[in-house]
């Protein structure tokens, strides 16, 4: 009898005793795409009983190698429908395939919850999440996520969101629904017909290039907030996910700030916030301790500045300009005058 290696086996635990590990995103996506019907009245077959035809004449363990080829026909299959379509010379489409985003970095109790109901209350860094996904942190908790395309969400503590929409072809189109909580979304520059946005239950922020912090709260007096670090944002309601206007009924610049008085209520703009309220507004006190906050950054060690009060000031720099700095700590973020600064040295981290 042959061995199965670890991949092997793996992927037959996703597809066929539905277990949860590295492959079921795919194998879910997969399943969502079989499942769907076009424009030209073509359907893809049933993918469960797909599987389950093939499952029942190799369910051995011996049969390993026929395990991989049915992915292997399965993927076939989908391109040779997608040419079909795209060849017969009607006016139909094939719908844009969704990418999978990938956890980046994950800090403290986070869980998700699939869009086929099952739950990963232990993620693992680089594990792929698919769309309509949901992303659930715990108190003191954090994630960030990657998508395709280079844009990515941190997802700060005691938060929902839903990965709603991740759909790459001529175009993209990414959205996320954030049930309550506070994220904070960098967004590349993107193309004029590409979409990013953020929805909560009573407002819709879209972008095309920016940094930007999005927070709901049901029961508190401000319900949704939006800070704008850099670039534009344009905000809108929505009315059962549909948009009360056509065009945003606010746009917001950097250091511009939204706020929604009460569930539905009317939104106020703030405009041109200081650069350390900004920074303030998307740090506050961190919920991570060192390690955890050089890891977010990327960094081995932390800079150790003594100023000239001899008063000592631990953190990573994040911005920097001619007349001060920008760092954050365990404390939240601070700016710092260059002048005021009298050395600075990096240390191995606590």
């Amino acid at each position: 009898m042959n061995e199965w290696n670890e991949r092997e086996q793996k992927l037959y635990d996703a597809i066929f005793e539905k277990k949860q590990n590295e492959f079921s995103t795919q194998v879910n996506s997969l399943q969502k795409i079989f499942s769907k019907k076009i424009e030209s009245d073509r359907e893809f077959p049933d993918f469960e009983l797909l599987i389950k035809e093939q499952g029942n004449k190799n369910r051995t363990k011996t049969m390993n190698k026929k395990l991989i080829s049915i992915l292997g026909a399965a993927a076939i299959f989908l391109i040779g429908v997608a040419i079909a379509v795209f060849t017969s010379g009607e006016k139909t489409q094939v719908a844009a395939i969704s990418k999978e985003a990938k956890l980046t970095f994950i800090s403290g109790n986070v869980r998700i919850k699939t869009s086929t109901g099952q739950e990963v209350t232990s993620p693992k860094v680089n594990m792929l999440v698919a769309m309509n996904d949901t992303i659930i942190t715990s108190n003191k908790a954090t994630a960030e996520v990657s998508f395709g395309d280079g844009n990515s969400l941190r997802i700060k503590s005691n938060t929902e969101v839903v990965l709603r929409k991740m759909i790459y072809g001529e175009t993209a189109s990414e959205e996320v629904y954030l049930k309550q909580g506070v994220l904070v979304a960098e967004v590349k520059k993107k193309k004029q017909d590409d979409s990013f946005n953020v929805m909560t239950p009573t407002v819709i922020a879209g972008v095309r290039g920016t940094r930007f912090q999005v927070s709901f709260d049901r029961n508190a007096k401000i319900t949704t907030e939006v800070t704008v670090a850099e670039g534009s944002v344009g905000i809108t309601k929505h009315n059962n996910e549909v948009p009360e206007t056509k065009e945003p009924i606010e746009i917001l610049d950097a250091q511009d700030q939204a706020q929604e008085t009460g569930v539905r209520g009317p939104i106020s703009v703030n405009r041109k916030l200081t650069v350390p309220k900004v920074e303030e507004i998307f740090n506050g006190t961190n919920d991570l301790d060192e390690k955890q906050l050089a890891k977010l950054h990327g960094k081995s060690e932390i800079e150790k500045i003594i100023l000239t009060d001899k008063s000592v000031i631990r953190g990573f720099i994040t911005n920097m300009t001619d007349s001060a700095f920008t760092v954050e700590t365990l404390d939240g973020v601070r700016i710092i005058e260059r002048n005021k600064v009298e050395s600075s040295e990096s240390e191995p981290i606590r």
